[in-house]
């Protein structure tokens, strides 16, 4: 056998230090933040305007 086939092999086996779906959180954190972001961005967008573009209200 060959000493790379047995440090593949070692590694293979190895536990994941890394806590189970931390990653998964991120990602769902951070788009849920995207998605905030956006909505924030957009509606003060619409606040600051101030003309009615809806023009059926008034």
């Amino acid at each position: 056998m060959h000493v790379t086939h047995l440090i593949h092999l070692a590694a293979a086996n190895t536990p994941d230090s890394t806590p189970p779906g931390i990653f998964l959180r991120l990602f769902i954190f951070g788009g849920l933040a995207l998605v905030v972001f956006i909505a924030w961005f957009v509606l003060r967008g619409y606040r600051d305007s101030g003309d009615p573009h809806d023009k059926n209200r008034k």
